[in-house]
């Protein structure tokens, strides 16, 4: 990740930043942007719950971060193009954290194909999206991409069939924009305690 600029703190989108793993990650880069350069941080953040996603701005305001809040749903192909559009008011990005996702436990026999499609469009279609259209912001800034995966991309998980599939290929979809945009992409697998 680029150094913040003299004029501002760490740019930064994270998706699936209501709950759980986007939203922590939304905390520490504000925390982050504080302690590595006096400086708030300018956050994109999204989800499609918006009562909690106004619980988390109020949170990062508190902090002095500068927020907007994006409540969309990034099955919908020009959700993405609307985020990067967001967060180019801040002139760069130092950051995108590819993290929204979900799990309908569903075996291979059992999955319906509109669970299946919205898992692909979630974990794969958004996140390639979302890196195209924040492509030059992160260029601009020497950031970086970060999609958050699973161990489900390597390792089958009954009864997520749809899931497991659409990490898997989300994780081959890092590895190609590791490939064609070099350091500015890469992926995150979180582990499970215990």
């Amino acid at each position: 990740m680029s150094a913040a600029g003299d004029a501002h703190g760490l740019r930064a989108l994270v998706t699936g930043a209501a709950r759980g793993i986007g939203r922590a990650m939304a905390l520490r880069l504000a925390l982050d942007s504080e302690t590595r350069f006096a400086l708030p941080a300018q956050l994109v953040i999204a989800d499609r719950l918006g009562d909690e996603l106004q619980d988390l701005a109020l949170a990062l305001r508190a902090r002095g971060a500068t927020v907007q809040v994006c409540v969309g749903d990034l099955a919908e192909g020009a959700e993405p193009a609307r985020l990067a559009a967001a967060a180019a008011a801040f002139g760069g990005l130092d950051c995108v954290a590819s993290n929204a996702g979900f799990a309908k436990p569903a075996s291979l026999l059992d999955a319906a194909v509109e669970d299946w499609d919205r898992s692909f469009a979630v974990h794969v279609r958004a996140a390639w999206l979302l890196g195209k259209s924040t492509h030059a912001l992160l260029a601009q800034a020497r950031g970086c991409l970060v999609l958050t995966t699973s161990v489900s991309a390597s390792q089958a998980s009954p009864p997520l069939a749809a899931y497991s599939a659409s990490k898997a290929a989300q994780l081959m979809l890092m590895r190609q924009m590791a490939v064609e945009w070099g350091r500015t992409a890469s992926a995150s697998t979180p582990c499970r305690r215990g």
